[in-house]
């Protein structure tokens, strides 16, 4: 691992660790955290740990265990997410078969441990932890079970909420739930709904927009998406959600009236600043990108090595001062605004 860093305008380049990754998440909190796994020489029982490590001072690691050690491998893992406060970590572990029987909760501050769930999620589609972790959803590829699972957290202990979630649609079938978010109030839950209609010989697909109130998972609205959906990240005042679509088109969707204004930028992943409402930060081809939503105005570039556009995770500090974004190689990138 080298902790070297070399500067480049307001960007800082670093190493957070030498072996690649498949899965990588990132913390407002500057970290980086992924799964051990087999990376990992020497001790064994650390193969049942998730690695965590400080972005700008790669020296500085944690590693949080599973008490059911041997049990479960985070070999497995199937998703990483952080609560956007930093403080909570989730993971989501499949068995042999695939199938994502384990979501794995850590309060990282108190090194208090929770597990979630043992059951089958019939494949899992994403992860969100909600602002302060009161929350956590996970979506699934809908079979028998329901396509959104959500978990409330009361006194400290997470309780699974049972679902009022009803998709009502005529001829209209919901396939899957994908790219979940919380709103910074935490009480609303954003995702995109891939959807399906039958015709004679044809099944024709296209993705809903749903706003779903908390806890009851109730649809507030439904707004048939401009294109397909790939990534999506509130704005700062919570009345819009930024859209990365097709060929990397970007649209800016109000919740309330369901209009979706095209955007002058093309993005692939995207993370709204917390704090100004009109900077957005995105991957667009190989470069991130930060850059002014009313007029495309771009505020600052960075080529990122074509091996990490793949497996890249960023997220802006709680203060919005500094953009982390983290890859799979274990190369990080830092902004400082």
């Amino acid at each position: 691992m080298s902790s070297g860093c070399r500067h480049n305008s307001a960007w800082t380049l670093g190493q957070a660790f030498s072996q690649p990754r498949d899965i990588v998440a990132v913390s407002p909190l500057g970290r980086i955290s992924t799964p051990a796994g087999a990376h990992i020489e020497g001790d064994s029982a650390l193969r049942d740990a998730a690695e965590i490590r400080d972005i700008e001072n790669p020296w500085l690691t944690q590693s949080v265990y599973m008490p059911e050690r041997g049990q479960f491998s985070l070999e497995q893992t199937s998703g990483l997410a952080w609560s956007p406060d930093g403080r909570f970590l989730v993971i989501a572990i499949n068995n042999v078969g695939g199938e994502p029987y384990l979501l794995a909760y850590w309060d990282i501050h108190r090194r208090q441990y929770r597990r979630l769930l043992i059951g089958n999620l019939s494949g899992t589609s994403d992860l969100a932890c909600s602002q302060s972790g009161t929350y956590i959803a996970v979506s699934s590829r809908l079979s028998k079970d329901p396509p959104l699972y959500l978990w409330r957290a009361q006194n400290g202990v997470f309780h699974f909420v049972e679902p009022i979630f009803r998709f009502d649609r005529h001829s209209h079938h919901l396939l899957g739930i994908r790219s979940l978010a919380f709103s910074a109030s935490e009480q609303l839950l954003f995702a995109v709904g891939e959807v399906g209609a039958s015709a004679p010989n044809v099944l024709a697909h296209w993705d809903e927009l749903l706003l779903l109130t908390l806890p009851d998972l109730r649809i507030q609205h439904s707004i048939k998406a401009p294109e397909q959906v790939f990534a999506l990240s509130w704005r700062a005042n919570q009345n819009d959600v930024v859209l990365c679509g097709s060929y990397g088109r970007m649209f800016t969707l109000n919740i309330k009236t369901g209009e979706a204004v095209r955007l002058p930028l093309q993005g692939a992943l995207c993370r709204c600043h917390p704090c100004d409402d009109d900077l957005c930060a995105f991957l667009a081809g190989d470069n991130i990108t930060i850059a002014r939503l009313s007029d495309g105005a771009i505020v600052s570039e960075r080529v990122v090595a074509e091996q990490d556009i793949g497996t890249l995770d960023m997220r802006w500090s709680l203060d919005g001062n500094k953009l982390y974004v983290a890859s799979g190689t274990g190369r990080t990138y830092v902004y400082a605004l």
